[in-house]
């Protein structure tokens, strides 16, 4: 890999919204339920992390709430510094979150920008300046194993498909690189999530699809999706060996040991599944586009 320095780190079926059951059920479940936590105009298209009960949205727009999945609640909380086009991801360093975010459209006009959070004071950089991506992206795929942050193919500012892999060390603010991604074209629109050591990516038009492997800095093939799924879609780990993978109307679960795919319900409302996190048996979604729900997702 090649490093690129950096400096240390300071830092709808709808019904009555309730806290999550305690986990109870092996997955993959082929029968799911969705439970509506409520309209959300400011997640649209929302990265989705958690701390602990605490559930994190992030919007392309600088719109940022939390969620009390012990009380039920939500509470709006400070916006990040920059206003951002695109939100490329979010970490969770310990008991701090890393906005990575990019302004600006046109090559090369777009600007990166890396950005801690902390939860207990809501506030922003703290005086800490991160060191940005140096390959600025949009529309790439994100996800986080341990603390290394990975930012998986994209769009430049010119809106030229990219298939690199740039890589985030929270602990030591550094970036470096992996091995090229193997898609091309459509497929750099990819859906991506982490289960155990492995990153997995999907193109939603059913085209071929690759796991990295975070240990051994390599890529291999994995089963394409069923069918083709609409953009905008999403791709979520439930937990070390099931993904969910779907755009609300056409979901499934991915077994990683099994390199299958079992259909499982759609999301009602016409709901369209954006970024989730897993927390116990249930996973939370923000839902993609204006006027969009939360929602959490859990076995029958």
């Amino acid at each position: 890999m090649r490093s690129f320095g950096g400096r240390a780190s300071q830092f709808q079926r709808v019904r009555r919204v309730k806290p999550p059951r305690a986990p109870a059920a092996t997955f993959p479940a082929t029968v799911y339920e969705w439970t509506d936590l409520g309209a959300r105009n400011e997640i649209s298209g929302a990265f989705v992390v958690a701390i602990g009960d605490v559930v994190y949205f992030i919007e392309a727009q600088n719109d940022f709430e939390s969620y009390d999945t012990g009380t039920a609640t939500f509470t709006q909380l400070s916006a990040p510094p920059h206003q951002q086009n695109v939100a490329n991801g979010l970490g969770v360093n310990g008991s701090t979150l890393v906005l990575f975010t990019t302004t600006g459209i046109g090559d090369p006009g777009l600007t990166p920008y890396t950005e801690e959070y902390t939860p207990g004071t809501d506030t922003w950089d703290s005086g800490v300046v991160l060191t940005p991506m140096p390959l600025p992206r949009l529309a790439n795929g994100f996800a986080q194993v341990g603390g290394n942050c990975y930012f998986i193919a994209g769009i430049d500012g010119a809106a030229v498909a990219q298939n690199d892999l740039q890589i985030y060390d929270l602990a030591g603010d550094s970036w470096s690189t992996g091995a090229d991604c193997p898609f091309s074209g459509a497929n750099i629109y990819a859906m991506c999530a982490a289960a155990g050591t492995k990153i997995y990516c999907w193109d939603g038009t059913g085209g071929s699809s690759y796991a990295y492997n975070t240990s051994g800095n390599s890529w291999a093939a994995i089963s394409a999706l069923p069918g083709a799924i609409s953009f905008p879609q999403s791709a979520v780990a439930i937990n070390a060996t099931t993904i969910f993978v779907g755009d609300g109307t056409n979901n499934y679960v991915y077994s990683t040991t099994g390199d299958s795919f079992t259909p499982v319900t759609a999301t009602p409302a016409s709901g369209v599944p954006g970024s989730g996190v897993t927390i116990g048996a249930a996973t939370y979604f923000a839902d993609y586009g204006p006027g969009s729900h939360a929602w959490r997702f859990e076995p029958a």
